[in-house]
């Protein structure tokens, strides 16, 4: 059965579409015999588009899926032989009307959608990377519902740590309602910077997480214009060019780095 990694926190401009796609894709790359299945919750729609699909010009996306009207296989786009991914637009921002306006009528369990729409798509895929929005909503609450494990991407600022604590505590939230509970694999600080103050406040997450019993990864990402300008040029993440000099190579590197981070775990307890 497929495993769910959802990378969530309730603030943008983090990287979350960036880790999915490049994550995704360099599992996919790597391990051609492992099939990972890509799923967009976001109607900005921004992993569509780093992929070169308009998912605005679609008939069908994830919100058909949410509503019943279409499954999964019938609206996602192939983007390797062994990656696919589940657009979505911004008719996903109706979700919540659309639902909390009749689930009563229809006997509708507002959480458990995308949990009923994922039955017999597990067993197809080994990996799905679920991106988010950078709000916790009805659509979120449906991804943590199904979700294994949780990355949190983390920019490093002076108010880190609080939205940190905030989707620890939303996952917590959750595990009180679960009999399996989700796992947070680790929290990935984001756009770093060679500064002083972005060196003390990697410590101080750090020592936040050692003192919570949360891992942080070792896997930094750096801040860097080629991840967006490979998107705006190629139409695709960084991870899927032919081609890369020296330079371009050490910045994909961090994805394998992270990715054998997350798989290395999962060998380790598996044993």
């Amino acid at each position: 059965m497929g495993e769910i990694i959802t990378v969530t926190i309730s603030k943008g401009g983090v990287l979350k579409t960036s880790i999915v796609a490049n994550l995704g894709s360099a599992i996919a790359k790597r391990y051609p015999d492992k099939r990972v299945l890509l799923l967009e919750t976001d109607p900005q729609g921004n992993l569509s588009d780093t992929f070169g699909i308009d998912s605005e010009a679609l008939p069908h996306t994830i919100f058909d899926v949410y509503m019943g009207e279409k499954t999964i296989a019938e609206v996602k786009q192939p983007i390797l032989s062994n990656l696919d991914i589940v657009p979505a637009n911004n008719r996903l921002n109706d979700l919540d009307y659309q639902i909390w306006t009749t689930y009563k009528d229809e006997g509708i369990s507002p959480f458990m959608l995308l949990k009923d729409a994922l039955k017999g798509v597990r067993e197809a895929y080994d990996y799905i990377l679920v991106d988010t929005p950078p709000a916790y909503s009805l659509n979120v609450g449906n991804v943590l519902n199904v979700t294994d494990k949780v990355i949190i991407p983390l920019q490093l600022e002076p108010y880190a740590i609080k939205g940190l604590k905030k989707a620890v505590d939303m996952v917590d939230m959750f595990n009180g309602r679960r009999k399996d509970p989700i796992e947070i694999v680790g929290v990935l600080a984001t756009l770093v910077r060679t500064t002083a103050l972005h060196t003390e406040l990697l410590q101080q997450t750090r020592s936040y997480c050692q003192h919570k019993g949360i891992r942080m990864f070792d896997t930094v990402i750096k801040q860097t214009i080629k991840f967006a300008e490979t998107v705006a040029v190629e139409s695709k993440p960084t991870v899927l060019l032919d081609k890369l000099n020296a330079r371009d190579r050490d910045i994909v590197e961090v994805y394998y780095e992270l990715m054998e981070e997350i798989l290395d775990e999962k060998r380790t307890k598996s044993i």
